[in-house]
């Protein structure tokens, strides 16, 4: 399954329940107990904070307001210990090198492997993908530029402002023509993140 959100709040359950709710330029706040993924082209202002407008992405506990374009993103039951807010450029290149020519940044780490991240891609023009699948579902949201997804033999169009899932296992591809494309992808699960075994403080750390 590949669809693009069109309502504002679209609750999704499969082997991961996702909360997604997507942001058309008005005032939305939450205050619910879990954390909130988010990239928004706006604002966002928190007790503790208050952004001017730009672009940025997070993972925040407390009730958050935010204004503008974009998604926020609840797991429910999931709450992080480090809290994150970044900004990003949407027009370049990611830090590491992803398939056929794109790249990616994980902007949004997991706190240890399994948890929820958000990753920063990127597509320069002219890109074909080979086709691929994740073991896991994507909600992506397009920040910069236009490109097409590939579903098997169906296409849909992307452009900035577009907010979709794509179902885990869904054989799928990206491309573009005349347009590079930048999008946030949430994944709900992670494979990179720290593990008990590879733990920092460990390093070095002698029982006697």
């Amino acid at each position: 399954m590949f669809k693009i959100i069109k309502d504002t709040s679209y609750r999704l359950e499969t082997r991961n329940v996702v909360q997604v709710q997507k942001l058309t330029g008005d005032i939305y706040t939450t205050s619910t107990n879990t954390t909130k993924y988010f990239a928004v082209l706006g604002s966002v202002s928190t007790n503790k904070l208050k952004t001017e407008s730009g672009l940025f992405v997070g993972a925040l506990n407390e009730t958050v307001t935010f204004k503008g374009d974009g998604y926020v993103i609840e797991t429910p039951g999931f709450r992080t210990l480090t809290e994150k807010i970044a900004t990003l450029d949407p027009t370049i290149h990611g830090d590491l090198s992803y398939i056929d020519g794109c790249s990616n940044t994980n902007v949004i780490n997991p706190p240890r492997n399994g948890d929820p991240c958000l990753n920063y891609l990127y597509f320069p023009k002219g890109i074909n993908q080979s086709f691929h699948a994740h073991p896991s579902l994507r909600v992506g949201f397009v920040l910069h530029g236009h490109g097409t997804a590939w579903i098997e033999n169906d296409k849909y169009e992307l452009n900035a402002g577009d907010v979709f899932i794509l179902d885990r296992m869904v054989n799928h591809r990206f491309s573009t023509e005349d347009s590079s494309m930048s999008l946030i992808a949430f994944h709900p699960d992670s494979e990179d993140g720290p593990r008990d075994e590879g733990n920092p403080m460990k390093s070095r750390t002698y029982v006697k």
